[in-house]
């Protein structure tokens, strides 16, 4: 079993964008809707990986990992 993730980003038709990590097995996690305003949420990749909100810039703290950083943003619960 590897341990490799994969990020997709995709570019829906009304310019939404869906990202999702995936392992070697095909299985995808996406980023789910801020719990706080529903808005979009997006994965920011520099040298530490974070999620923020786009509307209400909700965001997790810093990572290195993009699996423990999708799993804190996808265990979000509204304040």
């Amino acid at each position: 079993m590897s341990d490799e993730l994969t990020i997709e980003i995709i570019i829906e038709d009304d310019g939404s964008i869906v990202i999702g990590i995936g392992d070697d097995n095909g299985d995808d996690t996406p980023i789910l809707p801020c719990p706080c305003c529903g808005g979009k949420a997006m994965m920011n990749l520099a040298s530490e990986l974070w999620i923020e909100c786009q509307e209400c810039h909700l965001q997790t703290a810093c990572y290195d990992n993009a699996e423990e950083c999708l799993d804190d943003w996808n265990r979000r619960v509204r304040p």
